[in-house]
């Protein structure tokens, strides 16, 4: 099991612009270090690339209203709450993870939703990255869960989000998050995006949750929306 930190994938920058160029897979391998549980960063989102324009919040309440009345299957579970100065029960049978057996079956259920159909997420991903390229927000609203009600200042924003796509291919890494009591899984797309002309590759986020058996486009990646991260899965 593949259990690590936040990985935030910021949008790749070409050599020449003097940044460091750094991979998808260099951000998988530093989730792997990290324990399960780990919050994100404080805006809650992967980055929006290299555009500097990000998903505008409508507001701090409206954003944490809305992650509280999500609710999936499978749920994630509460935080325990111990007694650090209590002994240890010698008959516990702890493998040393410090989880509990409710999150331990959490993360081999959400693993397992990831795995079961692969092409499913990654069909789902890419219609949501086609959308995005052709400016579609008919579409987007369409892929947009329905237990979130219609977000068209977010999919406005979202469709904003990036210069011109040209080019795009998916990645294998998916990070599970945690959001209250939803779950959300972030595939990642590794774009080549065209800016006053000048053609550059970036790995950019797509956020998703899975209901009712379908993967759904899920809003709740707003940055006001407290995320803790779950696991990596490699498909």
């Amino acid at each position: 099991m593949v259990v690590g930190a936040v990985v935030l994938l910021y949008g790749r920058t070409p050599d020449e612009a003097g940044e460091t160029v750094r991979s998808a897979e260099d951000r998988s391998q530093e989730a792997a270090d990290a324990p399960y549980g780990s919050p994100a960063d404080e805006s809650g989102s992967p980055d929006a690339g290299d555009s500097g324009e990000g998903v505008t919040p409508v507001s701090t309440t409206a954003a944490r209203s809305r992650a509280r009345s999500v609710r999936d299957t499978p749920r994630p579970p509460k935080p325990a709450v111990t007694d650090p100065t209590a002994p240890a029960d010698p008959g516990d049978d702890d493998p040393g993870d410090g989880l509990t057996d409710e999150e331990r079956e959490y993360l081999e259920e959400t693993r397992e939703i990831v795995e079961q159909d692969p092409a499913a997420l990654r069909d789902m991903a890419d219609a949501i990255v086609a959308a995005i390229t052709s400016g579609d927000d008919g579409a987007l609203a369409d892929q947009l869960a329905d237990d979130e009600g219609p977000q068209p200042k977010y999919l406005s924003a979202l469709l904003d989000r990036y210069p011109t796509i040209v080019e795009s291919a998916p990645l294998d890494t998916v990070n599970i998050f945690s959001a209250g009591e939803a779950t959300l899984y972030f595939a990642y797309t590794l774009v080549v995006w065209e800016d006053a002309g000048i053609r550059s590759e970036h790995t950019i986020p797509v956020p998703m949750r899975y209901v009712n058996g379908e993967w759904r486009l899920t809003t709740l990646d707003d940055p006001m929306i407290t995320l803790t991260f779950v696991q990596a899965v490699q498909l």
